[in-house]
């Protein structure tokens, strides 16, 4: 949280980037998994008109080399290809903590 303080003293939020990679990476194997894809759609439809069945067509937009994970550098380069998902992501990010407030880890 201190590190999220000092970026937002110099003008700078949490990004549904990388941010939002860490904390739905719950295997922490750094790459989200087609189950943990339709984990956060899941909850995110708890909240927002998410359907869960997207999970196929968001994992097709992102996994680039089609090795049935996606990458921190394919989450990053190709969430601007899904802008429902990531105007989704950006409302509900907290920009105190830099988490998902609708999306509940395992380890939470």
């Amino acid at each position: 949280l201190a590190q999220i303080a000092k970026f937002r003293r110099n003008g700078i939020l949490p990004s549904p980037a990388l941010c939002v990679f860490n904390q739905v990476d719950w295997s922490k194997d750094r790459k989200i998994s087609r189950t943990e894809m339709a984990r956060l759609l899941q909850q995110l439809a708890e909240t927002y008109t998410v359907k869960t069945q997207w999970t196929n067509m968001f994992f097709s937009a992102m996994d680039n080399d089609g090795s049935g994970e996606i990458s921190e550098k394919e989450w990053c380069d190709n969430l601007a290809k899904l802008p429902k998902l990531k105007a989704i992501l950006q409302h509900d990010l907290d920009p105190m903590t830099g988490r998902l407030r609708s999306y509940h880890s395992i380890e939470d």
